[in-house]
This record gives structure tokens, C-alpha cells and sequence, in this order.
């Protein structure tokens, strides 16, 4: 049955025409022309007729359809076409549906659907293409098509894509939807050819679970989109050289999730711009990245892999991207929860200007040397990865700069090698956080950084350090921070050796609330810096001979608060200028032990704080060279100070000023003694106490005060053992049962 010319011409505001399950074998020139359906059709449909939405078309299903000729629908408006059930070849010519208003049309169905250039050269919203076979997709296919909201080509078999096949289509401009191409479920003998889309002004495009060839070179140049979806496709096994290239703008990005990739191809993306995101994930083949990659991608904003397995990485795979440096948000190159197999190589990164790199939950290899020498950017992310077992040498060399720092968390590598990181500069923080292996870190480790703000260790399990292992850094010390080294809350299962820092110029360096073995000799020998400060650490219960020997200059001072120190050895602090030393908080008894000060030069203070018990044996002052204040204070306790733990008789190289504050001593004879020997020898001394026999104030004496002073019994301690007063005077004693003043 062939329908004549005009056979339904001028049929307006129906809302149902059924030719389904006739034999109509052509469609003519204008045989639906003028043909209209109702605006609002599906309220016109549902609401008011009572029709399914299925039901409001123009209905030619299951017919041998072979030829819709030129303007069969010419001048037709609002209509919904069905077409397909068929078992013949059906030919759509040029401009079929010319100089129409179209709603939407349906091919469903047809063995051998072949389409003429130029098929759709009118308005039409919606294009859908299911369940056909069809052998060329012929160039400008769609091309004239306007106000198109979707074309939808699903379940299909597609023999040949020509150049520019599904160019040429102007999609609506207001859609509320995004508008889109569509291409799923389908089986694509052909590659997308170049230029297949070029002048389409879709928002989206979404090829998804196909069995498919893929894409030849510049297949998506001079697209301006929003996103481009490439999902859970089959078969296609590689990006090629340039398939990406030459794109003028994805503002949501570039998504290829759960396809077969085995290969990117160098300049796979070359000059396309305004990519907001390339994001690689859940890739079932194992992955190759080919040396230059993503080479000049221009203006993008992240690059992401994602759930993939990695095989090999080329030298400069992720180099010479060119990120969008006026983007609100930080621009960056992430990798995360992938099994990477290979090494990332030398110059992996070299030229790209991301502001972030960021490994993030990986089971990976490593990094060989100078992975990322010569970048500069913000920050370096390194967060639970596990199998990667060391920081290779050089791996971390020749950094330009990252200005935010480099942060280790949770990884599982067992040792810093060798000049890990020689070279690099203006790295404001390198820091390791909750390592979950046992960390040794050889000497020279973080040796020849540059401009360093900061190196912390923080939660970590060190096994080893080798000597020299925080040495050869040069800080920052320009910095508006104090450049420093920081260990912190870790457990520490052996000594800092000889020279740990040797050659660093830190300001700071800090060593708190670690389960702590302890010092070896010499450790800080050779250095000048502000402030040292080991605090609230435990285990460790001694300072130990030369321990904090030869250092060159602490402008600050030394900090010992809260630790549970149990004595300071002979020489602790031998041939050392230290400014203050300082002892706070501690809970447990220290001794001082003979000559635990020795040769210690030019320091202006020694103070103990809120100190729990300090036994001071004889000596234990002796050999300080120009020493200025001895102070106790803040309900710091003296159980024993030994009438010869001070050198009285160094004069003006010795001791200038003592202070005992809150009254910490224990033994009355004993302070009278220091009193009488500090007047003696020109020495400040200061004794407090509080009155709280009378008059509840705080009395102070000094040395030319202290002979006739007698403070009330309440506000002293008492001798509860005579044998700890050598000159105690037994009657008195007796006199006052087993307590005694001893002034």
C-alpha cells in the first residue's frame, strides 16, 4: 500500500491516528503535510480522552515500511511519529521531515534502516532510534535538525559512522533537561569517525554500554558542551592519539567509568580546552598511561583515576597539562583506590601546574627518582596506601616548590632512604602521620631540602634512625613561623643517635608526648637554633652523659615539661651554650646528679617548676661557666639539696642569682646554709614563703634579711629526721618532739 500525496493533509488537533498493522510500503511527499497535533497533548490525551500517553500518536508500527520520501511530513506540527516493526530495509530520504514542528519520532525495530543526508532538516524535540539495524550512519545525518531536546539511539547494531554523521543539530537553548545524544545498549562496528559531532550544540553526551570500536582521531573537536559520559562499554580498548583533541569546552568534564581501556595514548586530549574533569574509573583491563597522555589539556580542573589497575606508567604520562589557574576551586591531579603495578617513572609529572597531587587509598609500587622534579605547586597528598614499602632515594628531588606542603597519612612504606627529598626547595611542611609499619629512616634522609618550613612526625612507630637522619636541612628561616622539627605522639623503640640533626637550622625543634627510648650521646652536637622542647614524653627516664653535649648555641633554651625523668647523668650538657634550661611538670622524683651541669656555658637560667620532688646531690651545680639564676618555683619540692651541690667559690664565673620560691625546700638548716654562703660570696638569694600564722601574705627575705629572720612554725616545713641536719641541735629537737625548726 502506498498513501497518496495530501492523504491526510490539513488534519488538526487530533490526538490519534493508528495506520499500524497495514501494508504501507511508502510514505510520499506531503502525506501528512499540515497535519497537527494539540499543544498541552498529554493533558489532551490523558485528562480530557482518557488515552494513554502511548495512545496520543501518529502510530505506523508494523508496516513494510520501504521509502519515506522528501516532505512527508512537510508543514506538519506537534506530532508524535511511531515507526518500525519491520522486516524490510526502510530508506528515510532527504528532508523527510523538512519544514516540520515535530514533537517526537520513534524508530523502532527495523532490520535495515538506512537514513539520506539531511533526513531531519526541521524542528524536532525528540529523536529516538531502537532495536534497528543500521549499516551507515551517512555524514550531516541530523544535520539541519533544530530545537532538538534528545536523540536517543539504543539497542541498535551500527555498521559504519561517517564524518560529521551527527553534526550539524541545534538542540534547544532552554531546556529544562539537559539536552542530549544518547547512544546505549548498541553493538558499533565502526569507530567514531572525525568530526562526528561537530556544530551540535548538545549539553551532553552519553555513550554507554556498548560493544564498540571507539573513537578516531578529533572526533569531538570544536565541541562546546557540558559533559561528556563514556560508561561500561565493551570491546574498545584504547583512547588514540588526538580521539580528545582539539574540544572547546566541557564544563562538567570528561567521565570514562567501568569500559576495558587498556591504553591511553600519547596527545590523547592535546589542545582541547576548558575540560573541567577528566575522571578515569573502575577500568576492567589493566591500564597503560603512555608518555604524555594528557599533553596540553588546556584549563583543566582535575584529573582523576579512579578503582583502576595500572600496569605501566611512561616517563611525563601526566605532564605538560596546563590546569585552569583561575579556578575557584584547587586544581589537581588525583589517584585513588587503584592497584598501580608499576613505578610512577622520572618526570612523570614534569610541566604540569596543578596546585594538588593527590594518592589516596592505593595498593601501589612507588615512585622512582625524580618523579616530581621541577614541579611547583600546593600540596602533596599521600593517604592510606598500602604495599608501597619505601621512599625511594630521590624519589621526592628537585621539587620546585610546594607551598602547602608534602603530607604522608596512613601509608605503610618501612623506610626514608637516602636524600629522599636532595634539592628540593620552598616545601613548607613535609609531614608523616600514623605510618602503619615500623619506620626506619637511614641517614641523610631528608638531607640537601631547601627552604623547609616545617618536618613533623606525627603517630608513627619509628624502629630505626641512623645518625644524621634530620640532618643537611636548610629551613626557611625567612619564614613568619618558626621553622622547626616536630615528633610527636609516636613510639620510638630506639635512640636518637649521635648527630641526629647535624647540619639542620631549624629554630625549633620539638619532641612531645612520645613513648620515648631515649638519647644517645652527642645528639644535638654542632647546632644553633632558639628552642628545644621535650615534653609530656614517657619511658624515657634519664638524660643521659653528653647527651646535650657541644651544642653550639640555644638562643632560647632548652624545656623539659612533664616528662618522668628519673636523674640527669654526670655531663649531661658538657661544653653546651644554652641560655635557659628549664624543667616543668614533673610528677616524679629527679636526681641531679654529680656534675650533671658541667661545663655548661653561659646560661642565664636554670629553673625548675611545679616539680614533684628534686634530689640534688653534692655537685650536681658544679663546673657551670657564667650562670646566672637558680630558680625554684611554683610548688617545686627539694627532698635533698647538698650543701656542696653549688661551687660557691667560682666568683663571677659562677652562680649570680638564686631564687627559692614558695618555699620549696624541705630542710630549714639547708636553706639557712645557701642564705649565708649566697651573702658570703655576693650571690642573690631569694626565699618566699607564706605567712599563715597571722597574717596570711607572702614574706619575702633576702640574703642580708635571712640570719634574723624566724618565720612561723606553721609555715614551714619540719625535720622529721635529724640525721638530714648535720648541725640540728638535739635539744631542740627533743624539745619539740619529733619535729624541729631550725632556725
Amino acid at each position: 500500500m502506498t498513501i497518496s500525496e495530501k492523504a491526510f493533509y490539513g488534519l488538526e488537533q487530533i490526538v490519534c491516528l493508528n495506520l499500524s498493522d497495514n501494508k504501507i510500503h511508502t510514505i510520499t511527499e506531503k502525506t501528512f503535510s499540515g497535519m497537527s497535533f494539540p499543544s498541552e497533548m498529554y493533558s489532551k490525551c490523558h485528562e480530557i480522552r482518557g488515552l494513554l500517553w502511548d495512545d496520543c500518536s501518529l502510530n505506523l508500527r508494523s508496516n513494510p515500511i520501504h521509502e519515506i520520501q522528501r516532505g512527508a511530513f512537510q508543514n506538519s506540527h506537534g506530532l508524535r511519529v511511531f515507526i518500525g516493526a519491520s522486516s524490510v530495509s526502510m530508506r528515510v530520504s532527504t528532508d523527510a521531515f523538512t519544514s516540520c514542528n515535530v514533537y517526537e519520532i520513534v524508530f523502532d525495530s527495523i532490520k535495515d534502516l538506512q537514513f539520506a543526508r539531511n533526513t531531519f532538516n526541521s524542528k524536532i524535540q525528540h529523536i529516538a532510534i531502537l532495536n534497528s539495524v543500521l549499516p551507515n550512519f551517512v555524514s550531516e545525518t541530523f544535520s539541519g535538525t533544530d530545537n532538538l531536546q534528545s536523540l536517543l539511539i539504543s539497542k541498535c547494531i551500527i555498521e559504519e559512522i561517517e564524518e560529521s554523521a551527527f553534526g550539524g543539530m541545534a538542540f534547544k537553548v532552554d531546556s529544562i533537561f539537559p539536552t542530549n545524544i544518547t547512544i546505549e545498549d548498541s553493538v558499533i562496528n565502526d569507530s567514531f569517525s572525525e568530526d562526528c559531532f561537530q556544530g551540535s550544540d548538545m549539553k551532553v553526551i552519553l555513550i554507554q554500554n556498548n560493544h564498540m570500536e571507539g573513537f578516531d582521531a578529533f572526533t569531538f573537536q570544536g565541541l562546546a558542551l557540558d559533559k561528556i559520559m563514556i560508561i561500561s562499554n565493551s570491546n574498545w580498548n584504547q583512547i588514540n592519539t588526538n580521539a580528545f583533541s582539539n574540544i572547546g569546552k566541557v564544563n562538567q568534564g570528561i567521565h570514562f567509568e567501568g569500559n576495558n581501556l587498556s591504553t591511553i595514548q600519547s596527545d590523547s586530549f592535546k589542545l582541547s580546552h576548558g575540560i573541567n574533569t577528566i575522571r578515569l574509573s573502575r577500568q576492567s583491563s589493566t591500564l597503560t598511561l603512555n608518555s604524555g597522555a594528557f599533553r596540553e589539556i588546556y584549563g583543566l580542573d582535575s584529573l582523576v583515576i579512579s578503582n583502576c589497575r595500572i600496569g605501566e606508567i611512561e616517563t611525563g604520562a601526566f605532564g605538560s597539562i596546563r590546569f585552569n589557574g583561575q579556578s575557584s576551586f584547587t586544581t589537581n591531579i588525583t589517584i585513588e583506590r587503584s592497584l598501580i603495578e608499576g613505578f610512577f617513572p622520572r618526570d612523570s609529572f614534569q610541566g604540569s601546574n596543578m596546585k594538588q597531587i593527590i594518592f589516596y587509598m592505593n595498593h601501589m609500587k612507588g615512585f622512582e627518582a625524580f618523579a616530581f622534579q621541577d614541579l611547583v605547586l600546593d600540596k602533596l597528598m599521600f593517604t592510606l596506601n598500602s604495599n608501597w614499602t619505601q621512599i625511594n632515594a630521590n624519589a621526592f628531588s628537585n621539587i620546585a616548590e610546594v607551598s602547602q606542603g608534602i603530607h604522608f597519612y596512613e601509608n605503610d612504606f618501612a623506610v626514608i632512604q637516602n636524600n629522599s627529598f636532595m634539592k628540593s626547595k620552598g616545601i613548607a611542611t613535609i609531614r608523616f602521620t600514623g605510618q602503619t609499619s615500623k619506620l626506619t629512616i637511614l641517614s641523610d634522609a631528608f638531607n640537601g631540602i631547601y627552604g623547609l618550613d616545617s618536618l613533623v612526625i606525627s603517630n608513627c612507630r619509628i624502629d630505626q634512625i641512623e645518625s644524621n637522619a634530620f640532618g643537611g636541612i636548610r629551613f626557611n628561616r625567612n619564614s613568619g613561623f618558626s621553622s622547626n622539627v616536630t615528633i610527636e605522639h609516636s613510639h620510638i623503640d630506639t635512640l636518637f643517635p649521635r648527630d641526629s640533626f647535624y647540619g639542620s637550622n631549624m629554630t625549633q625543634i620539638i619532641i612531645q608526648m612520645n613513648r620515648l627510648k631515649g638519647f644517645g650521646a652527642f645528639v644535638f652536637q654542632g647546632l644553633t637554633f632558639n628552642k628545644l622542647m621535650i615534653m609530656f614524653n614517657t619511658k624515657w627516664n634519664k638524660i643521659e652523659t653528653n647527651t646535650f653535649a657541644n651544642i653550639k648555641n640555644i638562643t632560647d633554651g632548652i624545656y623539659f615539661q612533664g616528662n618522668k625523668l628519673y636523674e640527669i647523668q654526670s655531663d649531661s650538657f658538657a661544653d653546651s651554650v644554652i641560655k635557659t634550661l628549664k624543667f616543668i611538670d614533673q610528677p616524679t622524683i629527679l636526681h641531679l646528679n654529680p656534675y650533671s651541669f658541667r661545663n655548661l656555658e653561659h646560661t642565664k637560667s636554670i629553673v625548675f617548676e611545679n616539680m614533684a620532688n628534686v634530689y640534688i646531690e653534692k655537685w650536681a651545680f658544679y663546673g657551670i661557666w657564667y650562670f646566672g639564676t637558680l630558680l625554684f618555683q611554683n610548688g617545686t619540692m627539694i627532698s635533698n639539696f647538698d650543701r656542696q651541690a653549688i661551687d660557691f667559690y667560682q666568683g663571677s664565673r659562677g652562680i649570680q642569682n638564686l631564687q627559692l620560691l614558695d618555699y620549696p625546700i624541705q630542710c630549714n638548716c639547708d636553706a639557712k646554709y645557701l642564705a649565708k654562703n649566697s651573702k658570703m660570696k655576693d650571690i642573690d638569694f631569694t626565699i618566699t614563703c607564706t605567712d599563715k600564722g597571722e597574717s596570711n601574705h607572702t614574706i619575702i627575705v633576702c640574703s642580708d634579711m635571712i640570719a634574723d629572720w624566724q618565720p612561723p612554725k606553721a609555715s614551714l616545713p619540719m625535720c622529721k629526721d635529724e640525721r638530714k641536719c648535720p648541725r640540728h641541735n638535739r635539744s631542740v629537737a627533743n624539745s619539740l618532739s619529733s619535729y624541729s625548726v631550725c632556725f
